[in-house]
């Protein structure tokens, strides 16, 4: 007999992986930097670990079980996720301006917005606000790029 995975189990393993690898990342930032974010971490770490022990120790329901429509909800939110890293990577090898703008084409596009020239007029207009908001109003430091600054 298959064992159903209950949903707030897997919630609650992904959010511990998450909070492991932005606990990482958080570590390699100043003490006075990574202070609440860490605390937040760490806050997120004890609730899905408390939200795991509970799932665990209770007997499962198979009506809580996966759905096809849960599944789908999975593979929406994990393509989401992979697009935020590809975003990430992206801005590192190339720039925030050139990153930002395929990333917004492309998640709206994918959104279901499929007329391409307003796809790429509000990409152009959102990533420009971004750019002038972000980099001239407040002065914040552009991130560094390998090919392009």
């Amino acid at each position: 007999m298959m064992k159903i995975i209950n949903k707030d189990t897997i919630t609650a393993l992904a959010t511990i992986i998450i909070s492991v690898i932005s606990g990482i990342a958080a570590l390699s930032y100043s003490i006075e930097s990574s202070y609440f974010p860490l605390a937040l971490i760490v806050f997120m770490l004890i609730l899905s670990t408390l939200l795991l022990i509970r799932k665990i120790d209770s007997p499962t329901d198979k009506t809580e079980g996966l759905e096809a429509e849960d599944v789908k909800q999975i593979k929406a939110a994990a393509l989401v996720f992979g697009s935020i890293v590809f975003y990430v990577l992206l801005t590192k090898l190339v720039n925030y301006e050139i990153a930002t703008f395929i990333f917004l084409c492309a998640t709206i596009w994918t959104l279901g917005y499929q007329k391409p020239i307003k796809v790429i007029v509000i990409s152009f207009a959102f990533t420009a606000s971004l750019y002038a908001i972000f980099f001239e109003l407040l002065a914040v430091a552009r991130p560094e790029s390998y090919l392009f600054y």
